[in-house]
């Protein structure tokens, strides 16, 4: 499936579909084909009614199937970032998030989503509080859904951003409106690091915390 450069202007994403196959444990013997879906995502995140196809995919995705989601996006809907998790949430393959260049604002949110996330040495990334544009009439209207914008983005900022964002930078947002800016490297390090406590084991840590100081 390749799309010309207009019908790329025209649809926020693209899927290719490998069908592929692997083996159990190395052997020959015991082989299973499975579905490989690249989707692309290089462009604003738009309204999630433009997502239909995607969301449906990764759903109905099996277990043994791989999914990879490339991301170079300003951002954009945070109601459809919203179906991204739902959709997640409830699929059973592996995802995996790739930063392919830059991933700002709703776009993060997106990255930090993936079961694996992988960052591009030229890729840089941005997190911020949410930004609203709204035309619901009285000032009412407004509010509720300023105030609901707000417990949702603070809901996927706690429940996925941790990954990279210490829980400073996270209060910061929430709290201080504050922009943070960061490039592959940094990001990089951030992840290795989480990956470095995670894989610490449970005993280990209270060995740690059970030291005492000998006095002689």
């Amino acid at each position: 499936m390749v799309q010309s450069e207009d019908e790329l202007k025209e649809t926020p994403y693209a899927v290719y579909i490998d069908e592929l196959v692997g083996d159990i444990d190395g052997s020959l013997d015991i082989q299973y084909t499975y579905n490989k879906y690249s989707i692309y995502i290089y462009n604003e995140i738009v309204r999630p009614k433009e997502y239909t196809d995607i969301f449906h995919l990764i759903r109905n995705a099996k277990s043994c199937d791989r999914i990879e989601i490339y991301i170079n996006s300003p951002g954009g809907d945070m109601d459809t970032v919203c179906s991204f998790s739902s959709c997640f949430e409830e699929c059973l393959a592996e995802v995996t998030t790739i930063c392919d260049g830059s991933a700002d604002s709703a776009a993060f949110v997106l990255l930090c989503m993936g079961d694996v996330l992988r960052i591009s040495e030229m890729s840089s990334m941005l997190a911020h509080n949410v930004r609203i544009s709204t035309n619901l009439g009285t000032l009412n209207n407004v509010n509720s859904y300023i105030n609901s914008s707000k417990q949702m983005y603070n809901r996927l900022l706690e429940k996925y951003c941790s990954k990279i964002l210490t829980q400073k930078e996270i209060n910061d947002i929430i709290h201080n409106d504050a922009e943070i800016q960061l490039s592959a490297d940094e990001v990089i390090k951030r992840l290795e690091e989480t990956e470095r406590k995670l894989n610490i084991r449970p005993d280990k840590l209270m060995d740690e915390n059970k030291k005492e100081t000998v006095i002689d």
